[in-house]
């Protein structure tokens, strides 16, 4: 899993591109076992869905090409092997994983400098560069799709089949295939490990059926939550468009509590129902589940990749934007837009990306002008 560095100047670029893909891999997976060890502590008020939040993109058009977005930007990266690992996982050497980090460190640079053979540990200031936030994401779906033990139970398994050697992604794989008995789950890690973006996609909610749409130039393994009247269906979207019969008479909301590393925009009829659901306790989402959901809404719209509105769902977006603004959901170039999209003016600070980015973007264009 942890290449030498020193041997990093002498290894081919698609040799340095599988090195990269290991550490991302690494540096995300024990940020995960840090966030699912703290939820645990009594000591530490956080929740790993509160970090996962924290962590989504308000704005997807530079997702991919910002690979300097770092998750720890003054942290040092460590490389660790399984003994590492298996520290931060006893419960009975540790209080919190981010100590076990500075000790791990500590004992690297003035302890025991002899035994880095051993610990594998060393400070690299290249790898502050290596892990972009959606990486850790991936694995708060997995657990939360599969089973909370679901990522632990992968680890288990390379444990036992790789402790004294090392992995690549594919181990990871099979490991996850394994743990959950679904093939679907080691498509996924797969997909998230090697590609730059995340899977977005377009709910459309039909009279007996939804229509779930893929609007990325690849494919991705995507399973999704859908909640209405008749309950909450598990959907595996996987093909660029697919059609799954669905019944309800009053809401229907996909991923209503956030499991989805995926960005999911819904039909506009679905955002004003959503306005409605906000203060009715028959609501499948939380308000604050409502607040994600609107605020992946407006990442999405940032890239331009959905289409200008028809003519009559003009006033529903107009509506869906007040909505937003009124209850200060969206901020930075989103809430630009949004106050551009009702009106057609702004405050003097959104001057330039009113002109550089909201004019530019087809459905805000049209719902600003009306025409």
């Amino acid at each position: 899993l942890c290449p030498q560095q020193a041997h990093r100047d002498r290894i081919s670029p698609v040799t340095d591109r599988f090195v990269t893909i290991a550490v991302q891999f690494q540096e995300s997976l024990t940020t995960y076992l840090e966030w699912k060890i703290n939820e645990q502590l009594n000591i530490v008020n956080k929740t790993r869905a509160g970090e996962i939040e924290a962590i989504r993109p308000k704005d997807l058009s530079t997702e991919g090409r910002d690979e300097s977005r770092m998750l720890r930007s003054l942290e040092f990266s460590l490389k660790t092997d399984f003994c590492t690992i298996n520290i931060l996982l006893d419960k009975k050497k540790r209080k919190d994983v981010v100590f076990w980090r500075f000790f791990l460190l500590f004992i690297y640079l003035f302890i025991y400098p002899s035994f880095t053979n051993i610990f594998h540990l060393s400070i690299d200031f290249q790898m502050l560069q290596s892990c972009p936030e959606r990486f850790v994401s991936i694995f708060y779906t997995i657990d939360e799709t599969f089973g909370q033990d679901t990522v632990i139970n992968m680890l288990k398994l390379v444990f036992r089949k790789f402790a004294y050697s090392v992995t690549s992604i594919s181990d990871w794989q099979q490991a996850a295939v394994q743990a959950t008995g679904s093939h679907y789950a080691g498509q996924m890690l797969s997909e998230w490990f090697t590609r730059k973006t995340r899977p977005i996609l377009h709910m459309y909610v039909m009279a007996q059926a939804l229509q779930f749409e893929q609007i990325t130039d690849e494919l991705w393994t995507v399973p999704v939550e859908v909640a209405g009247s008749s309950g909450v269906q598990l959907v595996a979207v996987t093909d660029k468009t697919m059609v799954i019969p669905y019944s309800s008479h009053d809401y229907v909301i996909a991923d209503p509590r956030r499991k989805s590393s995926a960005m999911i925009v819904h039909d506009v009829d679905s955002y004003v129902r959503m306005i409605r659901c906000w203060d009715d306790s028959r609501c499948p989402a939380s308000q604050s589940a409502v607040r994600g959901i609107i605020r992946d809404l407006a990442a999405v719209l940032l890239t331009n990749k959905l289409p200008a509105p028809q003519i009559q769902d003009v006033p529903k977006w107009k509506a869906v934007f007040k909505f937003a603004q009124s209850q200060r959901i969206l901020e930075g170039n989103a809430a630009c837009c949004a106050e551009y999209a009702i009106s057609r003016t702004a405050d003097i600070a959104c001057t330039w990306v009113i002109r550089d980015t909201c004019e530019k973007i087809a459905l805000i264009n049209k719902v600003a002008t009306g025409v």
